[in-house]
């Protein structure tokens, strides 16, 4: 799939009044056909907005067949958010057969989402109105990927290699995954050893409120054994080289992430109270918009597609000429858009399960939802208690590795470059670095707990976190 074929966002040239029009008018319409489009409730009020939209098409001059292409990167959604509402809306039934019901409700509503979103999407499209996550970041994945290819070196030297006064540009992506690397690895630690303590201590060990988790990370020798453990399985990877570790490494953990993703997702949602969670995490609510969720969403955009860190640099410069750039970045973040979606289908899904309401669920967002909330999730599960808890943490271990190797990988291509010495010297310069630096945002929950940078409750990979996610990124 080429990158033309992904029409959302995409400016299509022509010389219609559609295309005249102020670039302001054009935003203020489509303000006010999105409002308009959340507040219908009748019929008749979707029929005059479709024969606005009909208008605007004809006026286009833009052909129907690249509108309905537009649709396709949705269309899995679209049809899952239907499936939902058809079976799981409560009202008076037409059909039932096992644990589904068809209803009246169910079919009205399910009908009036998908119309809502399809007609959203086509004045978004027409009006050229850029979709953040998707055209955004991919052309920023095209840009750092083609900058890396070009120069053949990593964040510093791609930069500087256009002039001196555009090195601090290199610098300042450099400096993110210092930072995040480190924290990271003590994350991945906490996944390691749970995944482990799914099958020595058992899910009820696990699901006590949180005084399991409370302890580990508080402990002064087990949290730095794990977090060491981690470390060890990305620097062995890494020591191996891009061709004989990292490349063989994602080879097997993405497909067994993709798979275990999926099938757990499926899973959860069985459970009593799972398809409200996904009814809730499907359903758009503008009034938790702010500028805020705006940045937190750029945050996560960029951590999520590995932007701004040098780290698509680094892979860039690894390329071949010959091999395609477009299609290798909407891969990547056709890929990363499809996981997510099932990563948050499955969290807040089985959150739901634990808290019942939206509310809750984002009162309990961060490590407490994933170690505490989730393991009372599993151990609800009877027979398959151990063996969900094991492959979610076993799934998330998977996903935590990939993003560290490539963190580990960026930093010592940074260092090699950047010292002129052998891929050896720097990945020891690296290891030593990553272990010490880890070691004393750890002890920011024993040792160093006094030191509350964001204020009282905050600690040191807090604070990393956020100079990393919501400051250097966006």
């Amino acid at each position: 799939m080429a990158l033309r074929d992904i029409t959302l966002g995409q400016y299509f040239p022509g010389n219609s009044p559609i295309h005249r029009l102020d670039p302001r008018a054009k935003l203020v319409a489509l303000i006010c056909y999105i409002v308009a489009l959340f507040l219908a409730e009748w019929l008749v009020t979707y029929g005059i907005l479709l024969a606005a939209l009909a208008v605007v098409v004809k006026v286009s001059t833009v052909s129907l067949k690249s509108l309905l292409r537009g649709m396709k990167p949705v269309v899995f959604i679209l049809a899952f958010t239907a499936v939902l509402n058809i079976f799981y809306t409560p009202g008076e039934p037409l059909v039932s057969f096992w644990i589904f019901t068809v209803t009246r409700e169910g079919i009205v509503h399910a009908v009036f989402m998908v119309v809502r979103i399809l007609m959203l999407i086509s004045c978004t499209f027409l009006l050229t109105y850029m979709v953040l996550v998707f055209t955004f970041g991919v052309s920023l994945l095209l840009l750092e990927t083609a900058l890396g290819r070009k120069t053949g070196q990593s964040a510093i030297g791609a930069f500087k290699s256009f002039g001196k006064k555009y090195a601090f540009i290199g610098v300042l992506a450099s400096a993110v995954p210092f930072i995040i690397t480190p924290y990271y690895c003590i994350i991945g630690g906490w996944v390691t050893k749970y995944t482990a303590a799914y099958l020595v201590n058992g899910p009820a060990a696990l699901a006590d409120g949180g005084d399991f988790f409370t302890g580990f990370i508080t402990s002064n020798a087990e949290s730095y054994v794990w977090m060491l453990v981690f470390m060890a399985i990305v620097f062995v990877i890494v020591g191996l080289g891009v061709k004989g570790g990292i490349e063989k490494a994602n080879l097997f953990m993405m497909p067994a992430l993709i798979v275990m993703a999926i099938g757990i997702a499926l899973y959860t949602l069985t459970m009593p109270g799972a398809i409200d969670g996904a009814l809730y995490y499907l359903t758009p609510d503008f009034s938790k918009f702010s500028p805020e969720l705006v940045i937190s969403a750029l945050g996560q955009m960029f951590y999520s597609l590995s932007l701004a860190m040098g780290i698509m640099i680094t892979y860039g410069s690894y390329m071949r000429k010959q091999d395609s750039l477009t299609s290798s970045v909407v891969r990547i973040g056709g890929f990363d858009l499809g996981v997510s979606f099932i990563a948050g289908l499955l969290i807040v899904s089985a959150a739901f399960v634990a808290m019942g309401s939206g509310d809750a669920v984002a009162a309990k967002a961060g490590p407490s939802l994933m170690f505490v909330t989730l393991p009372t999730v599993f151990v609800d599960m009877g027979g398959m208690a151990t063996i969900i808890g094991f492959l979610f943490f076993l799934l998330v271990l998977f996903a935590a590795l990939t993003s560290a190797i490539s963190l580990t990988e960026t930093l010592v291509s940074i260092v090699q470059d950047g010292m002129g010495c052998a891929r050896g010297k720097a990945l020891g310069i690296v290891i030593a670095f990553v272990v010490i630096a880890g070691a004393i945002i750890n002890a920011g929950y024993n040792g160093l707990s006094f030191i509350e940078p964001l204020g009282a409750g905050s600690s040191i990979l807090d604070f990393a976190d956020f100079i990393s996610n919501s400051v250097l990124m966006p």
